[in-house]
């Protein structure tokens, strides 16, 4: 054969040449297969080319049996360009019938840039969007906008009441009296966020709490933390982080004035980890020091409660509640020395005596006293 004469069958006839039309309708149907196939197999079966076919059809993507199991072929095959994408797809023979093939996504598989959204992936997104969505750097969080403009089109479809009006029904409230919670800087949230995301350092103007002090800071960002219904960054003073330990410390994001962040400063290597702050209290307002608690609880109906919740939600991992013979008792367990110790232990403190230790007796008992002394002068 000449070079560059076509290739010509049996009859001596060249094959028509699939023209654009043709090959952006495979490209299509090709793309509707792959958000069609089920993501790993997860105990669940895969599906066959023919229950593909109907779905295909279903959707305006109508084709026969065969197409359906040559395009799926072509992209479970070594051809770079489905490669390139991250398509993996695996085939195996049904259980039932060894002569039906039924396929899915690999675990390696790129299968959500294709997967159909359904409604409980619309639900979740909605729901992330109404509880996490100021945490988001902001360019995850335009990618995150994207895949939100898709869930509220799925929920928005008809007969889907119950998906669409599933995030009203889940709500993270505070623990204690509701309380308009202070508004938030959102490009602060986002400055931070972004710091966090590239492990850059933060410059930093705070005003503090106990006497409107405004000073100005150099971070490393730990970590954004929210606890009830503030949102707290922690961090290390750049002066401080050489120390060992370093002292890690809170700042509530509501009383940033500016926050920057510093562009190709990197954070300290040293950091502990976010999880590593929190176990050492940072999130508690607390100095670190461990205590061996013990508490005296008295007997009587209304103090049953007290019991339950210590029950229910222990105050550590080595916990006891011993009982005395007079149907009071004591409670027992080693604890972070925090204001939110003292908070519980307040909120308590007409059943509750501590015993052990001495310090913390005394500051509950000078609590007590102050607000006797209160009632006392306003007769």
């Amino acid at each position: 054969m000449a070079k560059g004469q076509p290739e010509r069958g049996s009859d001596g006839v060249a094959p028509k040449r699939a023209g654009k039309k043709d090959s952006e309708k495979t490209l299509g149907r090709r793309m509707k297969l792959l958000s069609l196939l089920p993501v790993e197999k997860r105990g669940r079966k895969g599906v066959s080319a023919a229950e593909l076919r109907d779905l295909l059809a279903a959707s305006d993507y109508a084709a026969s049996t065969r197409t359906i199991e040559r395009d799926l072929a072509a992209m479970s095959s070594d051809e770079r360009i489905w490669k390139d994408l991250g398509i993996a797809l695996v085939a195996y023979a049904d259980d039932e019938d060894g002569r039906l093939t039924l396929w899915y996504h690999a675990p390696k598989s790129k299968a959500l840039l294709f997967h159909a959204m359904s409604e409980e992936d619309a639900s979740m997104l909605a729901l992330l969007d109404q509880e996490l969505k100021h945490l988001l750097p902001p360019s995850a969080a335009q990618s995150f906008l994207h895949y939100l403009d898709r869930a509220r089109d799925v929920l928005s479809r008809p007969g889907r009441r119950g998906s669409t009006r599933f995030k009203d029904r889940i709500r993270v409230i505070p623990e204690g009296p509701r309380r308009i919670p202070p508004e938030i800087d959102l490009a602060h949230i986002h400055e931070i966020s972004d710091a966090l995301f590239h492990e850059e350092q933060v410059d930093m103007v705070y005003r503090a709490a106990k006497n409107d002090t405004v000073r100005t800071y150099r971070l490393h960002p730990i970590g954004l933390l929210r606890q009830g219904m503030f949102y707290y960054l922690v961090a290390v003073k750049d002066e401080l982080v050489a120390c060992d330990p370093q002292p890690v410390q809170t700042f509530r994001v509501d009383r940033i004035d500016t926050i920057a962040r510093r562009r190709h400063d990197p954070v300290s290597p040293l950091l502990p980890a976010l999880d590593d702050a929190i176990a050492r209290g940072v999130s508690e307002v607390s100095d670190g020091e461990m205590l061996a608690l013990k508490l005296h609880v008295r007997h009587g109906e209304e103090t049953r409660w007290i019991r339950n919740r210590f029950t229910e939600a222990p105050l550590a991992a080595d916990q006891t509640i011993s009982d005395r013979p007079d149907g009071s008792f004591d409670v027992a367990a080693t604890v972070r020395n925090s204001r939110l110790l003292l908070n519980l232990l307040q909120s308590v403190a007409h059943y509750v005596d501590v015993i052990e230790p001495p310090a913390l007796r005394e500051k509950l008992d000078g609590f007590l006293d102050q607000a006797v002394a209160l009632r006392r002068n306003r007769r």
